[in-house]
């Protein structure tokens, strides 16, 4: 986001990071949601936030000075934790809940969810949790990693026989104030076996909970700046199909690949006469939809080498 002269405000989306992360440039800054902010036991004037461990009013009048600021919402039944740099001010309005800074800041601000079944009112993530689960070694590991974020990354891979080796890199930076310490990132089930296959590097964080999960199984916590991810290799089993085609139906297959056959959905074009679209000749095109062309392609010359046909002109 700019002002007229400068960049004001700036969001690092890095893949995989637990934290939302906002750099700020002598702006204000407000974190807020259309939700309320939840009363705790005994709490009947105003509801309270916990500022460095703290609890303090949040009443629309009371400064709150501090790195970190913990707060649950009801409408989510959620708990986040605000991680901010040292001896930031706030005003903190309950409903619907707002975090705003008294002074413009210079610097980053970080938030995570901690807790996704804070009490267990919460509907879609609090099966078989009545009363709400525990978060507290999740959030003590947000809080330890907090001072340092990831601001971009890096793909470096080798191929040492069998074993390749997938490696991500983070570039990191810091919240002022604060120690830095190694990234925090989420990685999903598919990616532990490949973390651990690796002898140093990120470590898997198996035994504290978090509270994201989907159809891809519960994401768990890695703690490095470096994630080595190594893959046992196929053997190369190329594109060739494992057994020749038969005689008899060569002349079937060659008639759609090169025509007058038509192959295509609606009958208008043989497969010889497929290519890329311009735009993605001119990588402008969706990068989903363009790794299917590609293999669409390659697929049609190894069916022409099968056949014999591979160095006819229209593959030229």
């Amino acid at each position: 986001w700019r002002s007229a002269q400068n960049v004001v405000m700036s969001v690092p989306l890095v893949r995989g990071s637990p934290y939302i992360t906002a750099e700020y440039s002598g702006v204000v800054a407000r974190v807020a949601a259309e939700q309320a902010l939840r009363r705790g036991i005994g709490e009947v004037e105003w509801p309270h936030v916990v500022v460095d461990g703290r609890r303090h009013p949040c009443d629309g009048m009371t400064r709150l000075t501090g790195a970190v600021i913990e707060f649950d919402l009801v409408q989510s039944d959620s708990s986040w934790l605000l991680f901010a740099p040292n001896a930031t001010t706030w005003i903190c309005e309950p409903m619907p809940f707002s975090l705003t800074t008294v002074k413009p800041l210079d610097g980053a601000l970080r938030a995570a969810l901690a807790n996704n079944c804070t009490t267990g009112s919460g509907t879609a993530h609090c099966s078989g949790a009545p009363t709400g689960r525990s978060n507290q070694a999740y959030a003590e590991l947000l809080q330890q990693h907090a001072g340092s974020y990831p601001a971009s990354a890096a793909v470096e891979f080798k191929v040492d026989g069998d074993v390749g080796t997938l490696r991500w890199v983070w570039a990191r930076r810091g919240l002022a104030g604060w120690h830095r310490q190694k990234l925090l990132q989420l990685a999903w089930p598919v990616h532990r076996p490949l973390l651990e296959a690796a002898s140093d590097g990120a470590k898997v964080m198996s035994k504290i909970a978090t509270p994201f999960c989907d159809v891809r199984g519960e994401a768990v916590a890695v703690v490095g700046n470096t994630w080595d991810l190594v893959y046992e290799l196929f053997p190369d089993v190329g594109l060739n199909s494992p057994r020749q085609v038969p005689v008899s139906l060569q002349s079937e297959i060659l008639a759609v690949l090169r025509g007058p056959e038509a192959a295509r959905w609606n009958h208008s074009s043989p497969d010889c006469s497929f290519d890329l679209p311009l735009k993605y000749q001119l990588a402008v095109g969706d990068t989903y939809f363009s790794g299917k062309m590609i293999a669409r392609l390659a697929r049609l010359v190894a069916i022409a080498g099968e056949l014999g046909e591979a160095e006819e002109i229209y593959f030229g």
